[in-house]
């Protein structure tokens, strides 16, 4: 069996202890068997869910599982291939920018990992005019995370409150020059005009940035509260 992130007998080994814990997977003559796969969640626009994904993937099992393995990134959007294949069909790159994008990225343990690959589907492409809606959305969200964002302005020399002052500014002025998101990534302008500096940051910060899911408890439960895109 092969799977995009599951391509070495290790790989396929890593899942092992998943076996009689897992109602997707079982071991027959030896080998691994998927007895069923799940579906990628996704919006009406087709857009991928991560955290849906993972809430399905954690249900498959009978008990709370200790991830093992170093952590790395899921693509949501996979395989790679067939984004690739986007690209040298309309000679551009949409297809990897879109699949690029941090909010269809989870950091998660090696062995999840896998084993997302191995029982789940890939989801479907969306149509090109999601995908370039979705990048633009991307595009506005990091400008505006790089406005607020605490490396900006640091490299001048004013009091924190006043470079606070600055930002916020900023901040305000590049939402005004911003269109209204339509598939959910970029968050109402009206919502983030009416908030604290400090509260945009972090609303900002959870889409700009590849979240991540550990064992922890208290992670888990940010990674489930985080604001909902898509």
């Amino acid at each position: 069996m092969a799977y995009e992130g599951l391509s070495t007998r290790r790989g396929e080994q890593s899942l092992a202890p998943l076996v009689g814990l897992s109602e997707l997977l079982d071991r027959r003559d030896g080998q691994l068997v998927v007895l069923e796969k799940i579906p990628v969640p996704v919006s009406e626009h087709g857009i991928p869910l991560p955290r849906e994904l993972i809430r399905d993937v954690l249900a498959s099992l009978a008990t709370k599982h200790i991830w093992t393995g170093h952590y790395d990134v899921h693509h949501v959007a996979w395989p790679e291939a067939e984004y690739k294949r986007i690209n040298k069909e309309t000679d551009s790159v949409l297809g990897g920018q879109y699949r690029g994008t941090a909010a269809l990225k989870i950091r998660l343990p090696r062995q999840l990992h896998n084993y997302i690959h191995t029982v789940t589907e890939p989801p479907a492409i969306p149509d090109s005019d999601v995908m370039e809606q979705w990048v633009r959305e991307k595009w506005q969200v990091d400008r505006l995370y790089d406005t607020v964002s605490l490396k900006s302005l640091s490299d001048i020399n004013m009091p924190e409150e006043e470079r606070e002052r600055y930002r916020f500014s900023n901040f305000q002025q590049k939402l005004e020059l911003m269109e209204d998101g339509h598939l959910g990534l970029m968050p109402e302008r009206e919502g983030l005009a009416a908030m604290e500096i400090s509260t945009a940051r972090q609303a900002l910060r959870a889409i700009a940035r590849v979240q991540g899911f550990t064992n922890g408890r208290r992670q888990q439960t940010r990674f489930f509260t985080l604001p909902s895109v898509a």
